[in-house]
């Protein structure tokens, strides 16, 4: 999975980043020692790092420095000595440039570490080829399976078509249900128009009625809370009994847009709050009148839709697709009274990013505080739903198990037998 989530973490936004202003040039030896210093301070693992041990070596291992970038292969050991996490990356000065000048699209798709497909996003080269719970079997002859390599860069780079030139194309073998023979596809050079925005509908089970809402990795976009809420806003007029948010394809994004998307089911005030090594610093986040915010920053505001009855019950939807941005949202909505989660284990990925530029442009992206929910339980093991169900991504989204253990906890709740 680490490299799985490392690439995830790569195509979609950092879930939150706190930045830092790049320094002056610096030589070869002082570049490599604030680099340290730097990782070593601000890493949530710093109690398990011994500074000395961690600067001697990399100064060992970039002795003969003429230039920073010699060091290079120095800073990215010391990152390699800290747990494994999507998270912590050095980028060098070329990689970054490129990632701010928009070079580095996607292609439009979500993919399990399986190869399922869970989405595919408007104006992808994929979106007349491919739908929902097709299994990718092979990318330009190479057969895949076993999970590997699923999980690897490599397939991911193998399915980007914005690496294409006019006249290549990817060919893909897909299985689809209801099919008796592998489909064998070609696509050719395109990226996705934008980020999936969220969806939902009114669902009706015998007599009752439920709101469905989907919130989708993303939410960068200033639309993606005010589609949320007027969507929350529709359902809750021709009324509903109770909730379901689905954030099984929500791997990652903007948090305080998701945040902002979520309003309706949140508590004014403090949600949470991320907490820095050695508890040294914690940060709030809040909800309140439509503002989200990290202590005094204010990060996203939107209409501030208020729900006709804010106890109605809410069930959660979550996957192994359910990590950074998403999963902090899984875990601020569990901690609303009259909630229950549904879904599969994900792996821990709810933590507090830091970023620093370096002098000469490179950066390094660490992972440096933990959620902490409104009620003080610290996230720092993997994401357990309250009911273990796999999700079925060839039934995916409506008649899936994870849906219908859903509906069924809500069918039996007072609030949508009364």
């Amino acid at each position: 999975m680490k490299n799985f989530v490392s690439l995830v973490l790569a195509l979609a936004l950092t879930a939150i980043v706190a930045c830092s202003a790049s320094a002056p040039t610096l030589s070869p030896a002082a570049y490599l020692d604030n680099a340290v210093d730097w990782i070593y301070n601000n890493s949530v693992y710093r109690d398990r790092l011994n500074h000395g041990t961690l600067l001697q070596e990399a100064r060992a291992r970039a002795r003969n420095a003429q230039t920073t970038s010699d060091t290079y292969d120095a800073i990215r050991w010391v990152i390699s000595q800290l747990p494994p996490s999507g998270y912590n990356s050095f980028v060098p000065p070329e990689q970054a440039k490129r990632s701010a000048s928009g070079e580095f699209k996607t292609f439009g798709m979500n993919i399990t570490p399986e190869g399922f497909v869970t989405k595919i996003w408007d104006g992808s080269p994929y979106q007349h080829e491919l739908q929902v719970g097709d299994h990718i079997t092979a990318v330009n002859g190479q057969p895949l399976g076993n999970g590997h390599p699923y999980t690897s860069p490599e397939f991911y780079r193998s399915l980007d078509t914005t690496l294409l030139s006019p006249e290549e194309r990817i060919t893909l073998v897909v299985e689809r249900v209801g099919l008796h023979e592998p489909l064998t596809l070609s696509v050719g050079p395109g990226s996705a128009s934008g980020e999936p925005l969220p969806e939902g509908q009114r669902l009706t089970i015998d007599t009752m009625h439920m709101g469905y809402l989907e919130l989708p990795m993303g939410a960068n976009d200033r639309d993606y809370p005010v589609r949320a809420q007027e969507l929350i806003k529709q359902m809750d007029e021709q009324g509903v009994c109770g909730w379901i948010v689905d954030l099984r394809n929500g791997f990652g994004g903007n948090v305080w847009g998701m945040t902002a998307a979520a309003g309706p089911f949140l508590s004014e005030g403090e949600i949470g709050k991320f907490q820095g090594p050695a508890n040294v610093w914690s940060k709030a986040w809040t909800y309140r009148d439509g503002v989200v915010r990290e202590d005094d920053q204010v990060w996203f505001q939107t209409r501030n839709y208020k729900l006709k009855d804010a106890n109605q019950p809410l069930a959660i939807l979550t996957s192994e697709m359910t990590v950074f941005a998403g999963q902090m949202m899984a875990i601020v909505l569990r901690a609303q009274p009259n909630t229950r989660v549904f879904g599969t284990n994900a792996p821990n990925t709810a933590s507090f990013i830091m970023q620093n530029e370096l002098s000469d442009g490179a950066f390094i992206y660490l992972e440096s505080g933990r959620t902490v929910d409104r009620h003080g339980k610290v996230f720092d093991q993997s994401f357990t739903p309250d009911e273990i169900v796999p999700t079925d991504w060839t039934r995916f989204q409506y008649n899936d198990p994870v849906m219908y253990a859903a509906q069924n906890w809500l069918t039996n709740r007072a609030e949508c037998k009364g």
